[in-house]
Formats: C-alpha cells, sequence, structure tokens
C-alpha cells in the first residue's frame, strides 16, 4: 500500500486507569453576614443616638418641658415630645423611635439655629411669637444647635434618623454607662481632677477657680454653685449628677487645655478618672 495516499498515522492514547482529580474552587474568604454588620451598626447608633441627646440637653441645660415646648413652638402643633418619650431615648431603651420624636428633635435644633445665626427677629418672622410662657429669649440663646459632620449643616430630621442608625456620629459625645459604684467613685475623682486643674494654672486658689468654672460651659446658677463646691471639696456629685456633667466638664477640661474640638470628650474624660488618682 501506498502510505503517501492516506495521511499520517493516528495514535491512539489509551484511557488512563485512574480518572484525573477536577481542580478545587477557589477559596472564598468567610465574611459575616451583611445582615449581623448592619445590626451590629444601629445598636451602636442606637447608644450613641442617647449619648447625644443627654449631652445635648445637659449643654442647653434644658428640661423635657423647655425642649418639647420648643419643638411645639416650631412645628405649630402641641405634643410633638413627651416627658416619659424622651426619657427613653436617653436611657436607651427604644428600638425604633416614631419619626414623630425624630421630627421634633430636627426642628428644635434648626429653630437654634436660625436663632443663632440669622437672630430672633428672623426667628420671630418665621415661627410667630411665642406659643407656651415657658419659651423666653433666654432659653433659646442658652441653646446650642448640632452640626451634621458631613455636611456641616444643622442636623434635621433626616440626621437624626441617620444618627439613630449608626449612619454617622457627632464626634462631641460618647456613651459612657455608670453603675451606682462607678457613680460614687467618678464623683471623687472629679473632685481630684478639677483640684489638679485649677493647681494647674498658678493662680491663687480664688483665682484658679474662677479661672476653672471660666471653662464650664452651663451659665446655670445652681449647676456652677455646685461645681464651685465640689471644688472646695464640700459636695460630691450624685449619680445622675454625674452622668451629667461629665458631658459639661469634658469640655471644661478640653478648654482648659487648649485642646482642639472634637479631641477630648466624656468617653477621654471617663478614661482619665478611672487612673485613681489621690487627692494632693
Amino acid at each position: 500500500m501506498d502510505r503517501s495516499t492516506i495521511g499520517p498515522r493516528i495514535t491512539r492514547r489509551r484511557p488512563s486507569a485512574v480518572a484525573e482529580s477536577p481542580p478545587e474552587p477557589p477559596q472564598v474568604p468567610v465574611v459575616a453576614p451583611r445582615h449581623i454588620a448592619v445590626t451590629k451598626r444601629m445598636t451602636s447608633g442606637r447608644a450613641h443616638f442617647a449619648s447625644v441627646l443627654n449631652w445635648w440637653l445637659a449643654r442647653c441645660n434644658y428640661s423635657h418641658a423647655q425642649i418639647g415646648a420648643i419643638a411645639d413652638w416650631s412645628l405649630a402643633q402641641d405634643n410633638w415630645l413627651i416627658s416619659s418619650q424622651i426619657s427613653h431615648l436617653r436611657n436607651n431603651h427604644v428600638r425604633q423611635p416614631s419619626f414623630t420624636n425624630l421630627e421634633a428633635f430636627g426642628a428644635v435644633n434648626e429653630v437654634l439655629h436660625l436663632w443663632h445665626t440669622e437672630g430672633p427677629r428672623a426667628t420671630f418672622h418665621r415661627h410667630g411669637p411665642f406659643s407656651d410662657p415657658i419659651l423666653t429669649e433666654e432659653l433659646l440663646s442658652r441653646g446650642q444647635w448640632l452640626r451634621h459632620p458631613q455636611t456641616e449643616k444643622p442636623l434635621d430630621f433626616a440626621g437624626f434618623c441617620e444618627l439613630f442608625v449608626g449612619r454617622i456620629k457627632l464626634p462631641n459625645a460618647s456613651a459612657v454607662n455608670l453603675s451606682n459604684h462607678d457613680a460614687k467613685r467618678l464623683s471623687e475623682e472629679l473632685g481630684v481632677l478639677l483640684d489638679q486643674l485649677a493647681a494647674e494654672t498658678g493662680l491663687s486658689p480664688r483665682d484658679a477657680i474662677t479661672e476653672v468654672l471660666r471653662h464650664y460651659p452651663v451659665e446655670d446658677r445652681a449647676r456652677v454653685t455646685r461645681l464651685r463646691a465640689v471644688l472646695l471639696g464640700m459636695e460630691v456629685f450624685s449619680q445622675q449628677q454625674v452622668e451629667t456633667e461629665l458631658f459639661a466638664i469634658s469640655e471644661l477640661v478640653a478648654g482648659l487645655r487648649g485642646l482642639p474640638d472634637g479631641t477630648y470628650g466624656p468617653q477621654e474624660l471617663y478614661a482619665e478618672l478611672t487612673m485613681h488618682r489621690q487627692r494632693t
């Protein structure tokens, strides 16, 4: 046979006795389900919301009735904020606040921003005369509006929603939860720290106390008098007072030390107080 006419010879391979193993699939890193991360963020947001609300009311020196009256006036409708609702939010006992509450907080904050940036005349032009005897110009003047950390605009209804679900955080407030034992001990440590701050001024005892009080961001006469008594070692804070004063005194400490805004808050003060200083 002439092989030139039939083409090249084909050699067939016999099948292997052992089949080759298929390649292993690529390793996928194990990550937590998305819903777990969201739940953690929202849990943290609720705690931070409570801290912000406590800090805000303490900084403005507002009672529940006063902030409720501002909300009613700004929204031209009564009973937007009920005292028990505010208490539950401040104590982090609310999983899902009503939109009414968040709308009210946003309205209060926007009124304070308008009052402090454009003045009483513009505020009265927009909202009309005061609707409740509890409302005064001094009440609004001592208030402080909250700034959105990303837009620098006043925190409104949408901003308070973001705050509650943990999408934003305000740098001036941190969660500090105190037991009865912690509160008693921290009250004593606050006196120690205030003594030290007064001594660091290099002034006479009387002038040092005056300098410390100058940085205290509260105008309420009763609270200023109480802080003076603590400085003199004549009084200690109660548990409720400690939880409130941590926010104000953290601002006091930051002011005396010349620290930038947002770098020293309640959490940092709490950490410093737990170093167990001894009164000198």
